[in-house]
């Protein structure tokens, strides 16, 4: 399929047509439910997004139903429901301002691809500040989805519970379903290599108290598998 046969195959008949989605992650089946429900405005960034790379439009779909599910496991309250909903949709939003070519290089980048790269995180947070009337929750999420919980993640180095707790959801199912994703720079990861990647990550790149929730939710959508051992932990 050409390029411009999926970006017709992925445009919606209508702005609300993003709001429910059966969403696949590599391996499984389609979950059941309906995607949370897009910012209300949020239209033309998000046609933009999927006219840039549909499959990147799909991640956010993926992350946003994973994050439902998790923030409802926690208890979230409706409005925390709604905005981590908003936040995973437009996470990623910033990479409309990265430079022609970049996202899908392969190979390792560059250290200034690499920083130009890491930039889509704030870039997306001013993006959305300015075209949405969105809260500063909202706007905290996507500024934060790729702190680290040891403090070594980006851009401002948060560490531990400084991180928002909506970043730090996001940060964890955006990670998950990124390995499961195939990359120009990888191959996509089977569930129980993800899993255990998560498993080595908590308390280094993820918030310990996350990973476990997160993998019972997984537990209920994914049939069981041989699980590979833990080794040390390479976050």
């Amino acid at each position: 399929m050409t390029p411009a046969a999926q970006r017709n195959a992925l445009a919606p008949a209508s702005p609300t047509q993003w709001g429910t989605a059966d969403v696949t992650w590599a391996g499984r089946a389609p979950q059941p439910g309906p995607v949370p429900p897009a910012l209300p405005g949020a239209w033309p960034l998000l046609a933009s997004l999927a006219h840039l790379d549909p499959e990147l439009r799909a991640h956010t779909l993926r992350v946003a139903s994973l994050s439902h599910k998790l923030g409802v496991r926690l208890g979230l309250r409706a409005e925390q429901l709604t905005h981590l909903a908003w936040a995973a949709q437009l996470h990623d939003i910033g990479k409309l301002d990265l430079p022609q070519g970049l996202q899908h290089k392969a190979g390792e980048l560059l250290p200034a691809e690499r920083t130009a790269v890491r930039a889509h995180a704030v870039l997306g947070e001013a993006r959305v500040r300015v075209s949405l009337n969105v809260s500063s929750e909202v706007l905290s999420a996507i500024r934060h989805h790729h702190e680290h919980w040891n403090g070594l993640g980006y851009p401002d180095g948060l560490r531990g519970t400084e991180i928002p707790l909506l970043a730090r959801i996001l940060t964890v199912c955006d990670v998950y379903d990124a390995l499961l994703s195939p990359r120009s720079y990888k191959p996509a990861w089977t569930p129980q290599e993800a899993r255990t990647e998560l498993r080595r990550c908590a308390g280094q790149q993820f918030d310990p108290g996350l990973v476990p929730v997160l993998l019972s939710v997984l537990d209920e959508g994914e049939p069981a598998g041989r699980r590979l051992p833990d080794t040390e932990a390479a976050c």
